[in-house]
């Protein structure tokens, strides 16, 4: 199973659905759809499903509506931020080297570059190296793009919320990767340093396989979801041999970075039947288990862990879990052609929705709840049990953000 990168899906600028009749000829041109994957975002007219842009590229993580791109050129790379919604490019500048891009900070006014990646391969599983080249630039040209050739095999994770300095995930050993610690580069003076938990000194190793991440709204926290199962470039499970699972917390604002084991009902489950959510408010953090049937909150404050079992969730089907938090504030699960709305404090069953294929991505707006399926994508409003308007969709190999935008 691919990796999932999942982004803050309660949009700036995020508008209902209400005007929006079925697929047809366009009767606005305010209002622009958001598909978003690994690759990219493609940018959809609602009212008749023609494709407005398409790009490859990494998105700005607040709102998708930036899309960063690297393009070779001449041996070097000409970097460019492009709005989503037209493709129309707000800003080209050209770097040395032929490089792509990794990681964009949340207003997309920096970005960290490195070579490009081989063909099929993923950012989340580490290959080999001894040394690691990173180099930051500014979309804008306002800075000069500074290169940081760094001892060790780093990844880039994010940039902190002051923007001066970029977390990166170390793997270890380098050349023969079985763990990881994070780390920061401090990008005034170049030095690099240990993460502390902000408790009790330096982050631990840890083993483990990228699943999923998701930013709160506001940007101050990356959460990651791991499991050493498949194990991947991870050899065995935990100290006892079980294949454990959790939640890796890195604080954007303070620096800090904690490992929140998950209820021991989640280990070794399947990560396909696995989604992370977020509440609107950022207090709580929820990681579901359709297959297992089980809920588990953290307190993103305390960093403590529950665990539900027993929860109504949409039936065990084909097609991997999706998770989000809805306009009214309740939980809302996918998994496969099923979609339940769970009340976030007691979990229990508010509305339930069946789909002619199984969902691919969900999002959520001031009113709406977006579905995608294959080709079509529904905008369901909370407490009714229907699908308000439909609107065609090109299909979006490995989809994971939905969402509107205004144009």
């Amino acid at each position: 199973m691919l990796a999932r990168r999942l982004f803050p899906l309660m949009m700036a600028g995020l508008t209902a659905c209400a005007a929006l009749g079925p697929a047809g000829p366009s009767t606005s041109s305010e209002r622009v759809l958001l598909l978003g994957s690994s690759h990219g975002v493609v940018s959809v007219d609602p009212g008749n499903g023609s494709v407005l842009f398409q790009g490859s590229g990494v998105p700005s993580s607040s709102d998708w509506s930036t899309l960063l791109t690297a393009t070779p050129y001449g041996g070097g790379t000409i970097l460019e931020a492009r709005d989503s919604t037209t493709g129309e490019a707000l800003s080209s500048l050209p770097v040395p080297g032929e490089l792509g891009v990794r990681v964009a900070s949340p207003d997309g006014s920096l970005v960290a570059l490195m070579p490009p990646l081989p063909a099929g391969a993923s950012p989340w599983v580490p290959e080999p190296r001894a040394s690691t080249t990173i180099t930051v630039a500014d979309p804008s040209g306002l800075e000069e793009p500074r290169r940081f050739r760094l001892d060790g095999n780093f990844e880039p994770e994010a940039f902190s919320a002051d923007r001066e300095s970029l977390f990166l995930i170390s793997y270890v050993p380098p050349t023969a990767p079985t763990g990881y610690r994070v780390a920061a580069l401090d990008l005034i003076d170049g030095s690099l340093s240990r993460v502390s938990t902000g408790v009790k000194g330096v982050v631990e190793t840890m083993s483990g396989t990228r699943l999923e991440q998701a930013a709160s709204a506001d940007g101050t926290m990356l959460y990651t979801l791991y499991t050493t199962r498949p194990p991947g470039h991870v050899a065995a499970g935990g100290a006892s041999g079980e294949h454990v699972a959790f939640v890796h917390t890195l604080s954007l604002d303070e620096g800090w970075a904690h490992c929140v084991p998950l209820p021991e009902e989640l280990w070794g489950g399947d990560p396909a039947d696995q989604a992370m959510a977020i509440s609107a408010d950022g207090s709580l953090l929820y990681v579901v288990d359709t297959a297992r049937r089980v809920v588990a909150a953290m307190d993103t404050t305390s960093l403590e862990m529950t665990g539900t079992d027993g929860v109504e969730l949409a039936p065990d089907q084909e097609g991997e879990t999706r998770a989000v938090i809805g306009p009214d504030g309740a939980l809302v699960v996918a998994s496969g052609s099923g979609v339940v709305s769970l009340d976030a404090e007691t979990l229990l069953p508010i509305d339930g929705w069946t789909f002619g294929a199984p969902v691919v991505a969900l999002g959520t707006g001031p009113r709406e709840v977006y579905v995608a399926v294959p080709g079509v994508v529904h905008a369901v409003s909370p407490g009714g049990d229907r699908a308000d308007a439909e609107m065609r969709a090109p299909v979006v190999d490995e989809l994971s953000f939905v969402g509107m935008l205004e144009r």
